[in-house]
């Protein structure tokens, strides 16, 4: 199925009126997002401990550069023997940016939930391969489950999982 055109549903804002004014979209973090099952995939943590320890320690890097790499992987082999390995995934999610678009700009339901009450905007957008940002969207996926990762061995499709899918419930 090719979409030659998406729809962005949306109510009048701070945001909106960025868009309006300037050739700029706001790209909306996962913490903002009115679905909680989005972007919360179940974490698989299936790694060697070498590729566990690595990660860690990368990870207590990032939080705190004056760590000696030394440092940080003594840290990580403690959490690791200690059976403590985390990943930040909240500290993770905060740096990505999702736009939410429809393929459909009649949904009475759309126009309601997003739309301000049929009160706001729906603007089309382009979505042909030609178009590098709209042209690259993805369809959304709707599962009963939330999507599985395995942080060491992640396939693209499961990466894809992770931004695409929403509750079966929520259409």
């Amino acid at each position: 199925m090719t979409i030659d055109s998406l729809y962005k549903y949306g109510r009048l804002n701070k945001y909106s009126e960025a868009l309006f004014a300037t050739p700029t979209i706001w790209f909306s973090a996962p913490s903002q997002l009115n679905d909680p099952f989005e972007c919360r995939p179940w974490l698989i943590f299936n790694g060697t401990q070498d590729q566990i320890v690595a990660s860690l320690t990368r990870t207590l890097m990032r939080r705190n550069p004056i760590l000696t790499d030394e440092q940080a992987r003594a840290q990580a082999l403690t959490m690791f023997l200690a059976k403590e390995p985390t990943l930040d995934w909240e500290q993770t999610r905060r740096g990505i940016g999702l736009y939410c678009l429809s393929p459909v700009n009649n949904s009475i339901l759309m126009w309601s939930h997003y739309a301000q009450d049929h009160q706001g905007y729906c603007l089309q957008f382009e979505a042909t391969d030609f178009i590098p940002v709209f042209g690259a969207a993805q369809q959304v996926r709707y599962a009963e489950d939330l999507p599985s990762v395995d942080i060491f061995t992640p396939t693209e499709d499961q990466v894809d999982q992770i931004f695409t899918t929403k509750f079966s419930g929520w259409p």
